[in-house]
């Protein structure tokens, strides 16, 4: 949005050579219901969906999210012959196994349940799944890297087309940024100014590398990229 302080080269690029849409809306100011609309394509509250989740309040856990009837993007496109895979943020329920990403239409699932994630995972502290079951070793050290990675070994010519929801919780707390990204930005005005603008120049190199293996893989004129917020 012409900042002279945030870089995103390749986005810009890609709005350049595409269609920018400069009036777009979700349906909700919070990620959870604004999530459940974009992946359901109906206004949450018509299935209860209308406040990020609380799981201090169990005592109707299928309401916890978005319904287990309801289908999602994945459902339809599962059935239409898509590959699906939903990689990153999840967030619209946990509470019961009907919720999860798996049983919601996609066919492959790496990421968190929840809304944020520490960007440095450990084995011993993290909470992220492949598929449903837990993941116990660290294959790349930041998460927008690894996000990335596990994004394009999906994205691969096949007799199935593919649809890919890659899910980035960048730039969303906790602000944490690799080293290099950082001293980028050293120039810049306050430590959490630095991190906020490190972490968005470092997803926006991730999507070069996705453009670049879509290129490659002679996949690029045949992919239809959207790149939106989830608010």
């Amino acid at each position: 949005y012409g900042s002279l302080q945030i870089e995103t080269p390749v986005l810009d690029k890609l709005a350049a050579g595409g269609i920018r849409g400069t009036d777009g809306y979700v349906c909700a100011n919070v990620c959870a219901p604004s999530r459940a609309g974009l992946l359901t394509g109906r206004h949450p509250q018509r299935f209860g969906f209308e406040h990020n989740l609380n799981k201090g309040f169990p005592t109707l856990p299928g309401r916890l999210g978005v319904p287990v009837d309801q289908p999602t993007i994945a459902t339809h496109l599962k059935k239409a012959g898509y590959r699906t895979s939903l990689i990153g943020k999840w967030h619209v329920g946990d509470s019961v196994p009907g919720m999860l990403p798996n049983a919601k239409g996609f066919d492959h699932f790496f990421g968190m349940h929840s809304g944020s994630h520490g960007y440095f995972p450990t084995p011993e502290k993290n909470h992220l799944f492949r598929n449903e079951k837990p993941i116990k070793k660290i294959e790349h050290p930041y998460l927008t890297d690894w996000f990335t990675h596990e994004a394009i070994s999906r994205m691969t010519p096949g007799e199935k087309p593919f649809f890919c929801f890659l899910s980035y919780n960048t730039p969303h707390t906790p602000m944490q940024a690799k080293a290099k990204d950082l001293a980028r930005f050293a120039h810049l005005k306050g430590k959490r100014r630095q991190t906020y603008a490190a972490m968005q120049w470092c997803m926006d190199q991730n999507i070069g590398k996705i453009l670049n293996h879509l290129r490659e893989q002679k996949l690029l004129e045949n992919t239809l990229i959207v790149f939106f917020s989830d608010n």
